[in-house]
Formats: C-alpha cells, sequence, structure tokens
C-alpha cells in the first residue's frame, strides 16, 4: 500500500451480500523482529554430523591409546629382561644368540608400532582441528543470523469493515487518491524528408514516487484535478449602485439587485 494516500478519497465498494459499515485507513509499524535465516535448519543438520564425527573420532583416539598402552608395557618388559640387561647366565652361546634377535625382532616390531599409532593420532588431530574450525565457522555465522536485525517497515493499510448474515463470496474494490504521480505530456515529431509530411506522436511520461511497486498497471491518464471540488458554489446577491436623473434633472440613487 503507498505512503502518500489522500485520506479523505477513500472509497469502497463492491459486490456481494454484505453491507461495508467503515472504511479506516492505518499506519502499522512492526516491532523489532529476530530474523532467522531459512538455513538455519540445514546449518544445525551439518553442526550434529560434525559434533558426530569429533564424538567418533574421541572413540578412535582412545583405541590408539589402550593400543599405545599395550605395547609400551611389552617394550617395558622386554628391556627389563635379564638377558637385555646382561644379567642371564652365559653357559649357552647359542640360547644367547637366539635370545637377542628375538629382542631385537620384538622390539622392532613394537616400535614400528608405536610409530604407525603416532601417524594415526596426527592424521585424526589435524581431520578433528579441521572439524572444530568448520564447526566455529558456522557458530559464528549462525550468531550473526540470529542476531536482531531493523526490519521495520512501515505498513499502509486500508481495513474495511463489512457485516454478513453468513459467510459469502465478495468482491471489494477500493479506489483513493494517492499523492506522489504525475504524469506530463510529450511529444514525438516523426518525418521521412523536407517534402514529407510530419507525423505527431502524443505521449505521456509516467513518474510515481509513492512506494509502492506499479508493475503491469493499467493506466487512464486525465488531465482534470482530482482535487478540485464539483459541488455547486453558493452563489452571494451582489448591489450594483448607480446614478439616476428624474425628468426634472434631479439626481437620486438607485440601488439595482442582481
Amino acid at each position: 500500500m503507498e505512503a502518500y494516500i489522500d485520506q479523505t478519497s477513500i472509497q469502497a465498494g463492491g459486490k456481494g451480500n454484505y453491507i461495508i459499515t467503515d472504511v479506516q485507513y492505518q499506519i502499522y509499524n512492526p516491532e523489532l523482529q529476530t530474523i532467522r535465516n531459512a538455513g538455519d535448519t540445514k546449518y544445525n543438520k551439518t553442526l550434529r554430523q560434525l559434533n558426530d564425527s569429533i564424538e567418533n573420532m574421541y572413540s578412535d583416539f582412545k583405541e590408539l591409546t589402550i593400543k599405545k598402552e599395550a605395547l609400551t608395557l611389552e617394550k617395558g618388559v622386554l628391556l627389563n629382561n635379564r638377558l637385555y640387561k646382561g644379567e642371564s647366565k652365559k653357559d649357552s652361546l647359542e640360547l644367547l644368540k637366539n635370545g637377542l634377535v628375538f629382542l631385537r625382532e620384538k622390539l622392532n616390531n613394537i616400535n614400528i608400532e608405536l610409530l604407525k599409532i603416532e601417524k594415526q593420532e596426527s592424521v585424526l588431530n589435524k581431520k578433528k582441528e579441521k572439524i572444530e574450525n568448520r564447526i566455529n565457522e558456522i557458530n559464528n555465522e549462525l550468531s550473526q543470523m540470529s542476531m536482531p536485525v531493523d526490519v521495520q517497515k512501515t505498513d499502509y493499510r486500508i481495513v474495511v469493515d463489512v457485516i454478513a448474515d453468513a459467510a459469502t463470496p465478495a468482491i471489494i474494490n477500493v479506489n483513493y487518491y494517492v499523492n506522489g504521480a504525475n504524469w506530463t505530456p510529450i511529444y514525438d515529431l516523426r518525418t521521412d524528408g523536407v517534402e514529407s509530411s510530419i507525423k505527431l506522436t502524443y505521449k505521456a511520461l509516467v513518474k510515481q514516487n509513492t512506494g509502492a511497486d506499479w508493475k503491469d498497471v493499467r493506466l487512464t491518464l486525465s488531465t482534470g484535478n482530482p482535487k478540485q471540488s464539483f459541488n455547486i458554489p453558493n452563489m452571494s446577491t451582489w448591489y450594483l449602485g448607480a446614478t439616476v436623473y428624474n425628468n426634472k434633472g434631479k439626481a437620486y440613487k438607485k440601488e439595482i439587485r442582481k
């Protein structure tokens, strides 16, 4: 609805089994609202998925920790072996050689497994950091979208009150005069040459600054002034004075009523 409506010009009518009881022009100012983007639901779903991924990573971290503790304990047992410390009996050189080979292989396998676990932990930490950064980005976006945004836009309304005996289909037409709209005549002169006649085209330059979109509106242009009153004026009596001479040449004033 336009903002520059002349309230005194508002008229309502129509067709239907109803009676129009009142026509009002109202200005509605909505309160400050909090705007939530329609993408919030999608963001929240993504957040749940990311948090679930973090929870699964905690399980992976715990599993790697258990494996690391077991390997570390096994390594400690091997390193504390009397054979490794050189405290075993040396009555059998072949037994010593076999024992050292066994210790070397076991320690080598344990160290390789511990190295694999460290690599897996490094990969999980990088993945976890990436997910946490994404979670922080989404939370920041949601916080900005959830901040109160001043979307207060004045709403201009015409309220038509009707009464009817029962629910009924109805057509209501509202007419009003609005300021901020005008048109100016313009002319387009065309000719095919000096010897040809001139074609005059009468056009109109229509402007409006009402705040409403007039897209595909049907226009009827008029030179009339809608603010001009068409009431019949009250004619007052005029009294005209004149000097009149009688047949004896004596002057006297006489009022002539018109």
